[in-house]
Formats: structure tokens, C-alpha cells, sequence
């Protein structure tokens, strides 16, 4: 197994812009949830912590909290550190999200995953955020679709032990629920002065990703995406993109247009929108490592940071 190495891109980036305005007022909506709560001020509904390991964990912590009066508050003390709840099995049914919120004390960038049942081949990563709570949703479909749920585990992805971080207002959500208008009187006041800041609305927020050929000309498309996951580590000398954590790791070729780097995919994907009359966005990768050789059929390279996880395997 080989580690990545440094590489350049030739990158192509449009700036987006535009602003709407309202020409009538709108009614205000709200989406009611079935929920089940894990956690809200306290563990609820029969869950409890069912043998945390390497874990300083308070749930009664005062501040910060997200809503009420208490959060969990999270130290993970070893490498591969993790928060275990479980409780009896509880359906699934109706709900299609596991959603909580998690706030990365004032250090931050805590990695992490989310396991459901032990099923650690649909595990969810997740990433705290320094001095703020934000919303996790994950669909219980990536964490493997189970139909009762007893076992939840948040663990160090890092190998080693990370600050203090936060989790609040832990629960199953059912999303599918449909929008009713909230009644007369209830919810924020809101007024739209349509006559405010005219100006034409940007066509470049009209755009899509990967669109095909003849679907961009059929539709004039103005502006096209390259961008995702494998794009932060694609190398357009060798058109080779790494997959991470999502496949092992592996350098994959794409096909050859022509000779590199001339046929490139970034090239052809260029070439397409150039016949297209589109714009261009490709994305830049900023992680400073792109696959460091091309090979045509397995068993691929697989790329990653000898730092972080070993040297290669014998």
C-alpha cells in the first residue's frame, strides 16, 4: 500500500451569486415529526449508557446546552474511545433518521462515527464544529436500515484521545410526514417589500452536476459541476481519483480520452462545456495529496496517511 504525495490541479472556479425577491407573501409552514427521544436533559424511553469505554462522560453537564437544561458532555480519553447506549429494541418504524446535535467545545474538529447495532460497515462520520451546535441528520438507511434499534455508539475515528465535546437532543425522527399551514397568528410575523433591491437573478445558480451531453445542450445549461467526494483527490496528470474512507482507500483510474494529460476527464469535462456553450466549476482539492501512480486493473494502490493509520500490510 502506498501513501498519496503532492499534486497540482489545473483548476477552472466560478464564483456563484444572485439574490431572490419575494413578490407576495408567503404562508409559513411547519413540518410536525413523530420523534422518540434518546436523550433530552437525560437519557429517556429506557436508554442507558451500556458500557462506555475510555470515556469521561457527564449527562447532566450544565453549559453548553442546546435546548433545556442539559447536555452530554464527552471526553474520549484513549484512541478508539466510545459513548455506548442501548436499550431494548426499539421499531424503526416511522422514523428514518437518527438526529442529534453536537457542539466541539472551543477546540473542535473531534471525528467521529456513528454506529448502528455494531453493524460497523454503515457507519456514519461525523465532524464537530468549534464553539457552535449543529444539526446532525443521518438516514437510518446508511447506517444499515435496521428495523429496531438498540444499540447507538459514537467513536473516536482519530486513534488517540480527543478533547471535550458535546452531544444534545438525541433522537429518532420520521421526516415523511407532509407540511400542514400552521393556524392564523401562530408563528414569526413576516413582511416582503417587493419594490426593494431589484436586480436580475444571477444565471449561474443554474446548474447541475455531471449533467450529459445532450441534456446540457437540450436545456442551454449555464453552469456544470465537477465536484464530490473522489474530486478532493483526483489527479489529472494521471486521471486517477482515491476513493477514501468510503472504498478502501483505492487510487481508480478513469478512462482516457487520449494521451494524458490531454485526455484527461477534466479535459473532456471541459471540452463537453465548451461544445455546450456551459461554464465550467471544478473542484479545487485543498487536502495537498492526489494518488502518486496509475494502475490499470486490480489490485490498485490504495492511498492514504501513513501517519494517521500504519504502514502498509505485507
Amino acid at each position: 500500500m502506498r501513501s498519496l504525495i503532492r499534486g497540482s490541479l489545473l483548476i477552472v472556479l466560478i464564483g456563484l451569486g444572485g439574490s431572490l425577491v419575494l413578490s407576495s407573501p408567503m404562508a409559513v409552514q411547519s413540518r410536525p415529526q413523530a420523534t422518540h427521544s434518546l436523550y433530552a436533559d437525560a437519557l429517556e424511553n429506557g436508554w442507558t449508557d451500556y458500557g462506555s469505554w475510555d470515556v469521561t462522560a457527564n449527562y447532566g453537564n450544565a453549559a453548553p446546552v442546546h435546548g433545556g437544561t442539559a447536555s452530554i458532555s464527552l471526553r474520549f480519553d484513549a484512541a478508539w474511545a466510545g459513548l455506548y447506549l442501548h436499550a431494548n429494541a426499539v421499531s424503526t418504524s416511522g422514523y428514518d433518521v437518527l438526529r442529534f446535535w453536537i457542539h466541539g467545545g472551543s477546540t473542535g474538529n473531534q471525528e467521529l462515527r456513528v454506529v448502528a447495532n455494531g453493524d460497523g460497515d454503515n457507519a456514519a462520520a461525523v465532524t464537530a464544529a468549534a464553539n457552535t451546535w449543529t444539526q446532525i441528520d443521518l438516514p437510518l438507511n446508511t447506517l444499515g436500515s435496521p428495523t429496531t434499534l438498540s444499540d447507538l455508539y459514537w467513536q473516536d475515528t482519530t486513534g488517540g484521545a480527543q478533547p471535550i465535546f458535546y452531544l444534545d437532543d438525541i433522537q429518532l425522527v420520521g421526516s415523511g410526514v407532509p407540511p400542514t399551514a400552521l393556524p392564523p397568528g401562530v408563528g414569526p410575523a413576516l413582511s416582503v417589500d417587493a419594490q426593494a433591491d431589484h436586480h436580475p437573478i444571477s444565471p449561474y445558480i443554474y446548474g447541475m452536476n455531471f449533467a450529459d451531453e445532450d441534456l446540457a445542450a437540450e436545456l442551454n445549461l449555464p453552469v456544470r459541476r465537477w465536484g464530490g467526494n473522489s474530486t478532493s483527490r483526483y489527479n489529472w496528470q494521471l486521471n486517477v481519483h482515491n476513493t477514501g474512507f468510503d472504498w478502501y482507500y483505492e487510487n481508480i483510474p478513469d478512462d482516457n480520452a487520449g494521451p494524458l494529460p490531454g485526455g484527461s476527464s477534466t479535459n473532456q469535462f471541459v471540452d463537453q462545456d465548451r461544445r455546450t456553450g456551459t461554464e465550467t466549476i471544478l473542484t479545487m482539492p485543498l487536502i495537498g495529496w492526489t494518488p502518486k501512480r496509475r494502475l490499470e486493473s486490480h489490485p490498485y494502490d490504495c492511498g492514504f496517511k501513513v501517519s494517521k493509520y500504519g504502514t502498509q500490510v505485507p
